[in-house]
């Protein structure tokens, strides 16, 4: 991952160089690329790759089209959505580029991308259609997904409709504390209940008034307007290509707020690239400037106001996430090999694992006696392997057997909301009495295991 977001920011500054050989942006590209560093996440990734290669496969000749679809494949593979909303950015341009260019050579280009497209979801469906572990997880974890990205249900609403379900207000608080490793309670019947019980406009945001006030709500949506504004004063510009790019984005942000899901790994992504964008197509949109001899200068500067924006800005995303090797817990859990660890948080897990130092790594050094009570990959491929190496007879009902695993372990913190909760499901779906029993500790963390009592 990191060799490809290496690979696409490398193409990005050889396509502004090749157009404005200028060292100084190449320079400004460099620097971002390392702040952007810390947004690395799968999204930002397929975000930046895809838009290499679209914008590789408008710009280059024959040879370079081999290069766009690579990456446009594997953009694509790694989340097929971000394709969509980069189709919706890049709207206007392919529109200009159809207009002023030869219309055939735009047509191929816009077939070649849909065949990128339909391609990989071609070949998904082959590789899933034969394999029920990679059906069921996708399936499950899909709906599971509308449940968390959406607010929270209110189920003092529709107690009665779930309540013949059997799905408790108890099990609503599972899934808001990503509890989820029990089908029969959290499994594909109760989630669909649970979506079906909200109503489309408690699912996305409808009302204008409060849209308006969400959007001014986040710094970011306000500093790129901001941006855009200047961009548009500052320079006369001779066709609508740019304030239509700046309204794509605009649309992004838009849709992000309608659904209420605005996170900072996609509309991070989403600034950068029409910032690019805005960069890319600067000699074809404007024909000259206020500040003639000074052009270069003056949209570097705006672009340099948003990466300070980016950088310095107090939010958790955007800052350097320190983790903390706790060596303490890494030994213990080296020490009992055997037992299987049930982490409080994800944080906690990774704390608990070897750093990694090098990018070439020794696998011994980490373990995979660890999970977590539910996590993006619950359910998957994976998920079993570990469950059958570790000796967990019925995975799809790991909650429910807890009792039976005397090697599971559970390192929570003390005031752990979340074994209030476990003692919560075995009450309701059990009828049985169960209590934490600590067993050690290690570090700032209490080992236990859980009983009847």
């Amino acid at each position: 991952m990191l060799m490809l977001y290496t690979i696409a920011f490398i193409v990005i500054e050889y396509i502004l160089y090749n157009k404005y050989h200028s060292l100084w942006l190449a320079l400004i590209i460099a620097i971002v690329q390392i702040i952007l560093f810390q947004c690395f996440t799968y999204t930002m990734i397929a975000y930046i790759t895809c838009f290499t290669g679209l914008l590789l496969l408008w710009v280059s000749e024959r040879k370079g089209k081999f290069l766009a679809v690579i990456l446009l494949i594997i953009g694509i593979s790694i989340r097929k959505d971000v394709f969509l909303s980069l189709l919706v950015m890049f709207i206007p341009y392919i529109v200009y580029m159809f207009i002023k260019n030869d219309k055939r050579k735009g047509l191929i280009n816009i077939v070649i991308s849909l065949l990128c497209f339909i391609s990989i979801g071609v070949v998904n469906n082959i590789v899933i259609r034969d394999n029920d572990a990679v059906k069921n997880y996708l399936e499950w974890n899909e709906k599971s997904t509308l449940i968390r990205d959406y607010p929270k249900v209110d189920y003092a609403k529709v107690s009665s409709q779930l309540t013949d379900l059997g799905v408790t207000r108890n099990d609503i608080r599972c899934l808001s504390n990503w509890i989820f490793v029990e089908k029969d309670t959290l499994g594909n019947k109760q989630l669909d209940a649970i979506d079906q019980q909200r109503p489309i406009y408690e699912k996305y945001q409808l009302h204008p008034i409060e849209l308006m006030k969400s959007f001014l709500q986040e710094p970011y949506f306000v500093i790129y307007t901001l941006i855009g504004l200047f961009v548009l004063i500052i320079i006369k510009w001779k066709n609508a290509l740019s304030a239509s790019l700046i309204l794509s984005t605009l649309a992004c942000f838009g849709a992000l707020l309608v659904r209420q899901r605005v996170v900072s790994r996609v509309y991070i992504p989403i600034i950068f690239i029409s910032i690019l964008m805005l960069i890319f197509t600067f000699m074809d949109s404007y024909k000259e400037l206020r500040l003639k001899k000074n052009w270069q200068l003056v949209l570097m500067s705006t672009f340099m106001i948003f990466v300070i924006g980016v950088y310095g800005k107090e939010v958790d995303f955007h800052r350097v996430q320190k983790t903390i090797y706790n060596q303490e817990t890494y030994d213990y859990i080296n020490k009992n090999s055997d037992n299987l660890f049930v982490f409080e948080s994800f944080k906690g897990m990774v704390e608990s694992q070897h750093p990694i130092e090098k990018l070439k790594f020794d696998k011994n050094l980490y373990h995979d006696n660890m999970m977590t009570l539910g996590n993006w990959d619950t359910f998957s491929v994976r998920y079993y392997n570990q469950m059958n190496k570790y000796h967990i007879d019925d995975p799809d009902h790991f909650i429910a057997n807890m009792l039976e695993y005397d090697h599971v372990r559970f390192i929570f913190n003390k005031d752990s909301l979340k074994k209030k909760t476990l003692i919560r499901w075995f009450e309701e779906h059990q009828n049985k009495k169960v209590d934490f029993k600590e067993v050690d500790r290690v570090s700032k963390y209490i080992v236990y295991e859980i009983k009847e009592v």
